[in-house]
């Protein structure tokens, strides 16, 4: 069975890319997560209007 430690993450995934820029995988959770929240957000937005829509 072969250890995870055979293979060490490269330089440029612990510190990210030499001229500073995000890394692709960064740059996709930073995305991903946002959309997340903005989804999660609109439909917690339309839950509280439709539910005092039907309470009235």
């Amino acid at each position: 069975m072969e250890s995870y430690d055979a293979y060490p993450p490269s330089e440029d995934v612990l510190l990210g890319t030499p001229d500073g820029r995000l890394s692709p995988v960064r740059r996709f959770f930073c995305l991903l997560a946002t959309f997340d929240f903005l989804f999660t957000f609109l439909l917690f937005t339309l839950c509280v209007i439709l539910i005092r829509g039907s309470v009235s």
